[in-house]
C-alpha cells in the first residue's frame, strides 16, 4: 500500500504523544520490511528526520526516502489507492474514496502495521491475482515492488474472512471474489454481496471486487488457458475458439471446467433472463454452423439422458494447471504472450488494483 504522511502531523507534540511517536515508528519499519511504499512532501520528512524522538533506523529510514525522492516520488501521482496518515486522534479509519483512505498516526501506534492482504475464495485464485500484479507492473514499468500476503477464504466463508482479517486483525485488506454471473443481467452472488456489503460499510481499510465475468477461469487470458491445459483436451479448446469467434460474449458467463449441456439451458426457466440469453447464444451458433443437436427435438434433450454439448468443460483443475504455467515461466513471458489477447484488459485492470494494493519497496539496506 502507498501510505503518504499528511503535513498535519508536523503540528504533533512529540513529547507528549507517545502513540504518535509509536504510530511513525511503525510506518517507517513497514517502509525498511519492504511491506509498504511511505512518501510524504519533503518539509515533512526533513522535519521528522530532525526529531530526536525516534530511533537510529528511522532516521536513516526516512533520510533514505528523502534520497530517493527524484527516483520515486511520482509515485503519488501515478497511484490511486492509498491510505493518508494524518494527526487525528479523534478518528481511527476514515474512507474518503472508493480507493483513499485517511487513517489517524496516533491509531497506527496502538496497532501496527501489517503487510497488505489479498483475499480470494481460494489460495490458487489469490496466487493467479498476484500474477496479474506482477504483470501489470512489467508493462507500466512501475519503479516499485509488490509485497502482499495472501488468505484463504473458504468459498462461502470469505466475508466471515473478511470481517476478521479488518475489524479484529485491523489489516489492509483487498477482497476478490467469483460472481457467479451465468449471464450479463444477472446480479453478482449472495456471498459476493455480503462481501461488498461489510468492505463498503466499515470503517477499515477495505476494497472488495467482484469479477464482471462468471469465475476466474473467465477472466484469465485465452492464451494462458491454451497453453496450460493437455494435449488430450487440444481438440476440445479448438472447437471452443470456433464457439467464441461465433460468439465471443459466451466465453464470460460458460462454466469453463464442467462445460454447458443442452439440457441444462433448456431447464432454465421459460421468459427467464439466463435462458433468453442462452437461447439468444444457441441461435448464433446454430446459425454459424459450430453447434449441431442429433436430438430430433428440444423435449428429447431436456432428459438427463441427453448428452448433447454446447461447450465443452476443461475440468476442476483448470485455473490450477494456468496458475503452474504461470509459476513456470517469468512475468515478463506471461506479458509478452498475453498483451493481444481479447481478455488482456480485464487481466490488466485485476493486475492493476492487486499491485496498487501491495505496491512497496525493496526492504532497505542502511
Amino acid at each position: 500500500m502507498l501510505i503518504w504522511i499528511d503535513s498535519s502531523i508536523t503540528q504533533i507534540n512529540w513529547d507528549n504523544d507517545a502513540d504518535a511517536c509509536s504510530g511513525i515508528e511503525a510506518v517507517f519499519r513497514a517502509f525498511y520490511l519492504g511491506d509498504h511504499f511511505v512518501l510524504s512532501d519533503r518539509s515533512t520528512l526533513t522535519m521528522l528526520k530532525n526529531q530526536v524522538e525516534f530511533g537510529t533506523v528511522t532516521h536513516s529510514t526516512i533520510n533514505k526516502i528523502i534520497n530517493g525522492l527524484p527516483t520515486f516520488g511520482d509515485l503519488k501521482n501515478q497511484v490511486s489507492i492509498k491510505v493518508n496518515v494524518v494527526n487525528n486522534p479523534d478518528i481511527d479509519y476514515i474512507r474518503l474514496t472508493e480507493n483513499t483512505w485517511n487513517i489517524s498516526l496516533q491509531h497506527l501506534g496502538r496497532t501496527g502495521i501489517s503487510k497488505s492482504i489479498l483475499l480470494a475464495e481460494n489460495l490458487d485464485d489469490a496466487s493467479l491475482y498476484i500474477h496479474a500484479g506482477r504483470q501489470y507492473k512489467i508493462a507500466k514499468k512501475i519503479n516499485a515492488e509488490q509485497s502482499i500476503e495472501r488468505a484463504h477464504g473458504g468459498g462461502s466463508t470469505t466475508p466471515e474472512c473478511l470481517q476478521n482479517l479488518t475489524s479484529n486483525e485491523k489489516k489492509f485488506c483487498f477482497c476478490i471474489t467469483d460472481s457467479d454471473r451465468e449471464c450479463p443481467n444477472d446480479a453478482m452472488g449472495a456471498m459476493a454481496a455480503r462481501c461488498k456489503k461489510f468492505a463498503s460499510e466499515t470503517k477499515a481499510v477495505a476494497k472488495h471486487i467482484d469479477l464482471q465475468v462468471r469465475e476466474i477461469e473467465n477472466l484469465v487470458p485465452l492464451s494462458f488457458i491454451k497453453e496450460a491445459i493437455p494435449p488430450t483436451h487440444i481438440e476440445l479448446w479448438e472447437n471452443h475458439e470456433k464457439l467464441i469467434a461465433c460468439r465471443n460474449d459466451l466465453h464470460f458467463y460458460v462454466d469453463l471446467k464442467e462445460g454447458l449441456k443442452l439440457s441444462r439451458l433448456l431447464s432454465l426457466p421459460n421468459g427467464s433472463p439466463r435462458r433468453k440469453y442462452w437461447m439468444s447464444i444457441l441461435d448464433s451458433l446454430t446459425n454459424g454452423a459450430v453447434f449441431f443437436s442429433p436430438c430430433d427435438s428440444q423435449n428429447a434433450c431436456i432428459q438427463p439422458t441427453c448428452n448433447c454439448i454446447v461447450a465443452n468443460g476443461f475440468g476442476p483443475a483448470l485455473s490450477k494447471r494456468v496458475l503452474d504455467l504461470l509459476d513456470r515461466q517469468s512475468p515478463h513471458k506471461s506479458l509478452e504472450i498475453s498483451k493481444n489477447d481479447s481478455n488482456h484488459q480485464a487481466w490488466e485492470s485485476i493486475g492493476r488494483d492487486v499491485f496498487e494494493w501491495g505496491i512497496s519497496p525493496k526492504r532497505t539496506r542502511l
